[in-house]
């Protein structure tokens, strides 16, 4: 069935079904893009090594693991302080609010295709039923066209919903294999920084004392 018999078919809520689809896909392609630029270059990046080697050597500049954000990580990120600390933690949070863009709008999809799709089925079963009141061998064409619209609709909200939730659910696994390792590594510098400020502290006291 090509594209222009299934809107001959399903009636007026074929065309608001196509324009939904079209936008969930494109959601989804975009989504997928995106995340997928951030897994470049990131395969064998560790939160935990990362942090060991900047607490090794006190900068990220010759680690040569990493993507798109642990390069802008080691552009700003020059010591172990809170204050870099939350410039790392700040860099990270920004991207996970750029991979949340158009999830939303994807959740939407999942949830408004099926409706649509019932709304059609409504619609098409009404039709179906003004026919029967009035039923004649020359008005059989109608009464088709009424169980079409409704089975059609129902069968594309429902296919709508279901690759855009099946998408959702692998970008959200996306999600989390781009920025776990990130947050291992946050985690991990916060207690980097920690250890070096009590070390500190304690080389102060006895000089203090003296």
């Amino acid at each position: 069935m090509n594209l222009t018999v299934f809107l001959q078919a399903s009636g007026v809520w074929g065309y608001p079904l196509l324009i939904l689809s079209v936008i969930a896909l494109a959601a989804i392609l975009d989504r997928f893009i995106f995340h997928l630029r951030l897994l470049v270059k990131r395969a064998r990046f560790k939160g935990l090594d990362a942090a060991l080697f900047l607490r090794k050597n006190h900068s990220l500049k010759d680690y040569p693991y990493g993507g798109i954000i642990m390069d802008e990580i080691k552009e700003n990120v020059a010591s172990l302080s809170f204050f870099d600390y939350e410039r790392a933690r700040g860099i990270v949070a920004t991207y996970q609010g750029l991979s949340e863009r158009r999830m939303g709008l994807l959740s939407f999809a999942v949830t408004a295709a099926p409706l649509l799709g019932i709304l059609g089925t409504i619609s098409g079963i009404i039709s179906s039923f003004r026919v029967l009141g009035v039923f004649t061998l020359e008005k059989k064409d109608l009464l088709t066209a009424g169980i079409s619209e409704a089975l059609l609709t129902t069968a594309a909200g429902l296919s709508i919903a279901i690759v855009t939730l099946a998408s959702t659910a692998l970008i959200r696994r996306l999600q989390k294999t781009v920025f776990l390792p990130y947050v291992t590594f946050l985690r991990f510098m916060k207690a980097a920084v920690l250890d070096v400020q009590d070390t500190q502290k304690r080389r102060k006291r006895p000089a203090e004392a003296e």
